[in-house]
């Protein structure tokens, strides 16, 4: 699985693509902070996902879909 985020001002945004470029629609979005699970998530039809209303800091996100392997980005930051 591919995933690509963007970091923004209490909130994090991208769209989930799988390995052939396609959309990954109701993938899991988890965001962890310190191995704890602060929130979490669901694309869309599109593949895109919100997460809102976060704390500023470092977190590592964790997309997720029933039968592709998961995918974990360790460090982004939300300022």
């Amino acid at each position: 699985m591919i995933g690509t985020s963007v970091a923004a001002q209490t909130a994090l945004a991208g769209k989930v693509i799988d390995d052939n470029g396609e959309p990954v629609f109701f993938g899991n979005v988890a965001l962890f902070k310190q191995g704890v699970l602060i929130r979490g998530g669901e694309t869309d039809l599109d593949g895109n996902y919100v997460i809102g209303n976060l704390d500023p800091g470092t977190y590592d996100v964790e997309f997720s879909y029933t039968g592709l392997q998961s995918k974990k980005y360790e460090g982004v930051v939300i300022n």
